[in-house]
């Protein structure tokens, strides 16, 4: 199969400045070489929506409704998995299948890649029992996970030091697990104001959380609208992509 790399820019605002960050990804087109015509996908796991971690904080804080002495407060905390698809290895009959060459050299993936039409699956599947193992040593109606792929949201409710104990419990289980986190990319709305989830915007005031959708996504669709306003027939893939 082809190796593929992709590339994406986008502007960051650090330090008062816009910084241009770029990320690239690796990809094995398992697609062109027939290799995800010729598989099957028996399953399709259940991705969570913007409001099922709401709604699941709001329970949690609704449970602590009766502790009024003590100021309990709602925290989302994003930390995304490090490499998520490359942490599982590829079984030792289907190596075979994962093959690239470049040049004159060939190479044998022995970890999921990415290309793949079970990686999502299997990255999916694995992280979201690592995070209910995770979830299992806090104490109930301190935590609630909502993990998209390899993307989880993480609400923990308490007090300042309560939050701070569910946090690191629940963060050491999964280095215990052997997972390695993106801490530099880690957001939290006690340090910011807005934190970033999948294709939402979400911020925290009191008891109040606020769902947003991410600018990139409107600017897209205001570009899509402006394109197809220009011409008399659209596509039937434009509207699907829409």
């Amino acid at each position: 199969s082809p190796l593929v790399i992709l590339k994406k820019d986008r502007f960051v605002k650090q330090h008062g400045e816009i910084v241009k960050k770029t990320k690239r990804r690796l990809l094995l087109n398992l697609k062109k070489s027939g290799i995800s015509r010729a598989s099957r996908k028996y399953e399709r796991g259940q991705l969570p929506r913007v409001l099922d971690p709401i709604f699941d904080a709001l329970e949690n804080l609704r449970r602590h409704r009766h502790r009024r002495d003590v100021k309990v407060e709602l925290e989302f905390i994003v930390l995304d998995f490090i490499n998520a698809f490359f942490q599982f290895p590829v079984g030792r009959d289907e190596l075979k299948f994962f093959v690239a060459k470049v040049r004159d050299f060939w190479y044998v993936f022995n970890r999921a890649a990415q290309g793949s039409r079970g990686g999502p699956l299997l990255c999916g599947r694995s992280l979201a029992l690592a995070m209910r193992l995770a979830t299992s040593t806090c104490p109930t109606g301190s935590v609630s996970c909502s993990t998209y792929v390899d993307d989880p949201l993480i609400g923990v409710v308490g007090t300042d030091s309560e939050r701070k104990r569910t946090t690191a419990k629940l963060v050491g289980s999964l280095l215990a697990l052997g997972f390695a986190l993106a801490f530099s990319k880690a957001q939290s709305t006690a340090n910011d104001q807005v934190i970033t989830w999948t294709s939402a915007k979400l911020s925290v005031s009191g008891f109040t959380i606020t769902a947003e959708v991410k600018d990139a996504i409107l600017d897209d669709i205001k570009h899509m609208l402006s394109d197809m306003n220009h011409v008399n027939v659209i596509s039937l893939d434009d509207l699907k992509s829409f």
